[in-house]
């Protein structure tokens, strides 16, 4: 017969052992959960499975890799110039810091290509500079001789239970800003009969 001071230790034992278990348990959950959980604005961002993503290099630095890369950019050159101030853009957005951005390319028509930019309000400090670096002094569109294609472009602001969060795309063609606004929340600026929302519009942000 086991005594009950041995069956309480046994119990005792037990139920600390089930107490650490389920401590630690708790502990791992949440830093996994930390560890994988995007901010707010990351999960903005469109995942479009006709693009690829283009990491650590700038667009036209995409392009010209590309085994046709270097005769796309050649037999279009305007639409080239139009990429090249895209890579302005992105340049700016890394310079500012404290937002989030995703840089695209058409698989197929590489020279389709463009980015989007979010921002979250509480962790920006001057909202201001995310219009700048997508106006047509910031991008050398002002005073060129040369015609230039300008990059579509689009500014507005969306609310929901994360927050308030200021979002802005730009690309080389209108049809890459309808498939971006078709794939952001709270966007109609390019939705399917809306009307193009140009650069020059957006010189009354500024």
């Amino acid at each position: 017969m086991i005594p009950k001071e041995s069956r309480f230790k046994r119990m005792l034992r037990a139920v600390i052992f089930c107490s650490a278990v389920a401590a630690l348990a708790i502990f791992l959950i949440d830093d996994f959960k930390r560890g994988t959980t995007e901010p707010p604005a990351a999960r903005l961002l469109p995942d479009l499975p006709a693009y690829r993503q283009v990491e650590g290099q700038t667009i036209t630095g995409y392009i010209g890799a590309l085994a046709e890369g270097a005769a796309l950019l050649a037999g279009h050159p305007q639409l080239a110039v139009t990429v090249g101030t895209l890579d302005q853009a992105i340049d700016c957005y890394q310079e500012i810091g404290g937002v989030r951005a995703r840089v695209y390319s058409h698989a197929e028509r590489p020279l389709e290509a463009g980015l989007v930019v979010v921002a979250d309000e509480a962790r920006l400090n001057d909202p201001d500079s995310l219009f700048r670096c997508v106006a047509p002094a910031t991008l050398n569109l002002e005073g060129t001789q040369e015609p230039v294609i300008e990059p579509c472009t689009a500014a507005y602001t969306m609310v929901n239970e994360e927050g308030t969060f200021y979002i802005i795309y730009a690309a080389s063609t209108y049809g890459v800003c309808r498939d971006f606004c078709e794939s952001l929340e709270g966007c109609d600026v390019h939705a399917i009969n809306s009307l193009e929302f140009s650069l020059r519009d957006l010189r009354g942000w500024l």
